[in-house]
């Protein structure tokens, strides 16, 4: 706000001054400089960036916000004195920047500073810096002429009597050397001959000097005007010429500059900016402007940037606007006029304005005379309660008979060459009611649509006509606000309006008994909002509509609907207020932030801007306020109007696009800058501005990379996009508030950013490269890790494979050694049984492993209670001396039975015994001898072990 404040005065203010000059200068945008710190230094690197010197170190300017490069407790001693007194760029990059004690080099790529101390007291003070085209760089102090060996890394001194305070160069290479009181010096640099010119001036101090494109010397001198040297090479017989000798103001010049636009030097000074015409040394013109002006540089395109004590650098343009505004008297007018509502014109001369918040004007653009309300010829009788000078008027349309029909707040007013005006006023014709009228659209048979307050009605003539009754579909919207009408290429009517969507009227426009009507509102599902400000069709048959609340819209001929194409095109969601084409096809829009040009296309359209950086004096239109009349396109404005042709904008705004930079690095939200050079360089080999590879450590959560278009020039309508290949499936847009690429918890890998932008005119930018970003993973995910893990693993496989292993065969053993103790069945059907039981016992004599002999305990305890039916598990733990639990975990190891079949085994293989040994023993004293209650549940376990019943055990045994 405080920025736009100052850009208003100072136009204002300008706008005074260029009236009287004969070359106008527009002031673009004013950057104030934050702090108490006095800026003396404005310098533009070979990208474009802007570079500031000033009393508190030296500041990068990117067109949207300053970084600082000063001695402080963070990063103490990078220069050798904070007060900046000159800069230079070498041609590797590198800064140097002279201050009061010495003189320091800046390594951009690698952000590390250097000190030099030139030879001398009086070489402390660093004048003057300059970069000649052969890459040398020369400095001048109070001690003469110092010139840097970039081999030895050291400088070669010449000295001299007076100071060294201004440098230039001429095509043959030779150096001029500015002083103090010492004249002017011409430096062979081949030979190291130095020659003295002819006195400039009583002090003969050379301030500042600049070398024309014709290879003329032009001098700014201290207290004595400019000095023009038409043949610097010739020392005895230069040509000189002298501009504002003698004047107590504009006498001492800091700076000068040549601007091919203007065709001109310019030139700054305490009380402004001079201006000499490069043909005519006598066409000199003093702008009392931007007072206290330190410095100046130029793109030599007609932009001129000016560092001054009081306004911060001040962006000027010398380049004619495109636009042409037409400023209103306002005597005679009796109320004060707010803008204007509406542009209409029959002839291109003659223009009818429709004036907030009441009032009518004609404006002669070739007397540029105008006249208000009654005092229009014809409107003398229009006073009254039904005056001119209390209606409003929205829209105007010209008749077969030359009049002009106005849409008015109290009916329609028609005018005629020679006749007087005459007022229809509403509630007393039949095609509209008691309501005002909004808009107007001629019919082919010569009839007019008349837009409503609340409906549409149409007049065949002054008297006749009717109300039209809309409907669809059993839905009435005939009570509709209309703000517009707009006829496509299909003959068919748009109709905006204010709470009933749009309307379309379809059928036999010369007959409205045929008219269909069709809405398209949030009740039909085929528009979002319920209204619209305007409906337009471009030359390629698209249909957009826009609305009050910032909306722009888009017909979708397949689906019959409209759909919001703001995020699409890039259209700011604030207010758009007309829409209008011109004969190019382009599309403009008026908006609350000036004017906007879109470039219809199928999937991306350029969109330029343009507000009072590009000379239109005031951002304040109307609803449905353009007009187009041939090719110039109108829009009523505060104070006045103004015109401009779209053909001569384009060419007008041609020009070299800006550079796309690298601005900043963040990682978790800290600049690159604050961290130390250890973990910098770790991230990245060179500054985020040179960054061709950067590295995210692990533990970082996120990371952000800033970026600007060095434009300067309509920087908040910069756009932006940005894609991380290898992660996101499409560009990310974003605007001039959000210039930041933010990624947070990226897997590890390798991705590359691109990046894009487009000027405020258009105008496509990409990263001639792409940034490559690795992600590192964390140290248990690096390869070596992984390399660790496989070994590691492996390891652990071939160890689980040998515990594995012994532990089967262990199992196996023991399975073998059980088997062979419990395991009866296969010795039943053998014929000596006795020898089994030798066998068996010289087998079990042979374990003495502890599991084995924990099983043979096992087995003695059960057989010690053979014929004890209770007999159970808590009882068998007691008698192995430890708990069930460990009791149950042990024999299923072992066996892999629980405690209970355990039991049963060791008495059903005693009854084999038994049997073979008593085969004429019965059942029940069997069972009971072993342990079981019933001879039937005995008989079922011996079955369910052996496969038989005992009573055929012992047949078998028979045979």
């Amino acid at each position: 706000m405080r920025r736009l404040l100052l850009l208003t005065i100072a136009l204002l203010t300008l706008c005074q001054v260029s009236q009287a000059c004969r070359v106008s200068l527009r002031i673009m945008s004013q950057t104030p400089i934050q702090g108490i710190e006095e800026a003396r230094k404005l310098m533009f690197d070979h990208y474009g960036m802007m570079w500031v010197g000033t009393d508190q170190g030296f500041r990068s300017y990117d067109g949207y916000s300053f970084k600082t490069y000063r001695n402080h407790a963070y990063t103490p001693g990078i220069l050798p004195n904070n007060y900046v007194r000159s800069i230079t760029e070498d041609q590797h990059d590198g800064l140097w920047i002279g201050t009061r004690d010495g003189l320091a080099h800046y390594n951009r790529k690698l952000g590390l500073f250097k000190t030099y101390h030139l030879r001398g007291d009086n070489a402390k003070l660093i004048n003057a810096l300059y970069t000649d085209a052969a890459g040398i760089v020369w400095a001048g102090t109070n001690a003469g002429v110092s010139r840097y060996d970039e081999k030895k890394d050291d400088f070669t001194d010449i000295r001299l009597p007076a100071g060294v305070i201004s440098f230039a160069e001429d095509t043959h290479g030779n150096i001029y050397i500015g002083t103090w009181e010492g004249g002017l010096l011409r430096l062979n640099k081949k030979s190291g001959k130095m020659v003295s010119y002819p006195r400039l001036s009583e002090r003969n101090t050379v301030q500042t000097m600049l070398m024309d494109s014709r290879g003329r010397l032009w001098i700014g001198t201290w207290e004595h005007g400019i000095v023009r040297l038409d043949h610097p090479e010739n020392e005895a017989a230069p040509g000189m010429h002298k501009m504002n000798e003698g004047r107590t103001d504009f006498r001492t010049f800091h700076r000068l500059v040549e601007d091919s636009v203007s065709h001109a030097v310019w030139g700054c000074c305490i009380e402004g900016l001079t201006r000499v015409d490069l043909d005519n040394d006598a066409d000199v013109e003093n702008y009392p402007i931007l007072t206290f002006c330190y410095d100046m540089v130029t793109d030599g395109m007609g932009n001129l940037w000016a560092l001054t004590r009081n306004n911060g650098i001040v962006h000027l343009s010398t380049k004619p606007s495109p636009f042409r505004f037409y400023n209103l008297d306002p005597a005679g007018l009796e109320l004060p006029v707010n803008r204007i509502q509406r542009v209409f014109t029959t002839d291109g001369k003659r223009f009818w304005l429709g004036l907030q918040p009441y009032g009518l004007a004609l404006y002669n653009r070739e007397t540029n005379q105008v006249v208000y309300n009654n005092r229009i010829p014809g409107m003398e009788l229009q006073n009254g309660q039904h005056g001119v000078y209390v209606q409003t008027f929205s829209d105007m349309i010209e008749r077969p008979d030359g009049a002009v029909w106005m849409a008015s707040s109290r009916g329609v007013l028609i005018w005629k060459e020679g006749e007087p005006a005459r007022l229809l006023v509403r509630g007393n014709v039949p095609f509209f009611s008691d309501s005002e009228v909004n808009a107007f659209h001629a019919l082919p048979n010569g009839a007019v649509l008349v837009g409503l307050n609340n409906g549409i009605g149409i007049a065949f003539s002054e008297s006749k006509g009717r109300m039209l009754k809309l409907n669809e579909g059993g839905r009435d919207f005939s009570d509709c606000h209309v703000l517009s009408v707009h006829e496509d290429h299909q003959h068919r009517l748009w109709v905006a309006t204010e709470g009933q969507g749009i309307i379309r009227i379809s059928g036999k426009l010369s007959d409205a008994r045929t008219f269909v009507y069709h809405q398209y509102a949030p009740v039909a599902g085929n528009y979002p909002v319920d209204e619209a400000t305007a409906v337009y069709e471009d030359a390629n048959h698209r249909v957009w509509a826009i609305s009050n609340s910032g909306g722009f819209f888009l017909l979708n001929d397949e689906t019959d609907q409209f759909e919001p194409v703001n995020h699409r095109y890039y259209i700011g969601m604030g207010g758009l207020y007309s829409i209008q084409g011109d004969l190019n096809g382009r599309i403009w829009l008026s908006t609350d932030k000036g004017l906007v040009r879109f470039t219809p296309s199928d999937k991306e359209g350029a969109t330029t801007y343009y507000n009072m950086e590009d000379g239109i004096e005031a951002i304040s239109f109307s609803s449905n306020g353009a007009f187009r009349y041939g090719k110039e396109l109108f829009y009523g404005s505060a104070k006045g109007f103004f015109s401009f042709d779209a053909a001569e904008v384009e060419r007008w705004q041609q020009g070299a696009a800006p550079s796309l930079v690298v601005t900043e690095l963040l990682v978790d939200d800290q600049p690159y800058r604050w961290y130390d050079s250890l973990w910098q360089n770790r991230v990245s080999d060179e500054q985020p501005f040179y960054s061709r590879k950067i590295s995210i450590p692990s533990d970082a959560r996120k990371f952000s990379i800033e970026f600007a278009l060095l434009a300067y020039q309509n920087q908040e309508q910069c756009r932006y996009a940005y894609y991380l290949e290898g992660y996101d499936r499409d560009w990310h847009h974003t605007d001039a508030q959000s210039r930041v690429a933010t990624y947070q918890n990226l897997p590890p890998g390798t991705y590359h950013l691109q990046l894009r932008a487009a000027d405020s005119y258009g105008r496509l930018v990409e990263m001639p490269y792409s940034i490559e970003i690795c992600v590192l993973p964390p140290w248990y995910r690096t390869w070596w890790a992984y390399l660790v893990y496989v070994i590691l693993l492996a390891a652990a496989a071939y160890g689980a494979k040998e515990w594995y292993k012994a532990r089967v065969n262990r199992k196996a053993r023991l399975q073998q050694r059980v088997n062979e103790l419990l395991h009866y069945r296969e010795m039943m059907v053998m014929k000596q049984f006795e020898g089994a039981r030798k066998v068996l016992e010289v087998e079990e004599q042979q374990h003495s492993s502890p599991d084995e002999l924990f099983l043979q305990k096992a087995i003695d305890c059960v057989k010690q209670h053979i014929d004890d039916a209770d007999y159970d598990r808590e009882q068998f733990a007691s008698d192995m001396c430890v708990s069930s639990s460990t009791l149950y975990n042990k024999l299923r190891a072992l066996t892999g039975e629980n405690v209970t079949a355990f039991i049963n085994n060791i008495r059903l293989k005693e009854a084999c015994t038994i049997l073979r040994q008593k085969p004429n023993i019965k059942m029940t004293e069997l069972s009971m001898s072993v342990g079981f209650n019933t001879p039937k549940y005995f008989a079922k376990c011996f079955k369910k072990e052996f496969g038989v019943l005992p009573s055929e055990y012992l047949d078998n045994l028979d045979r």
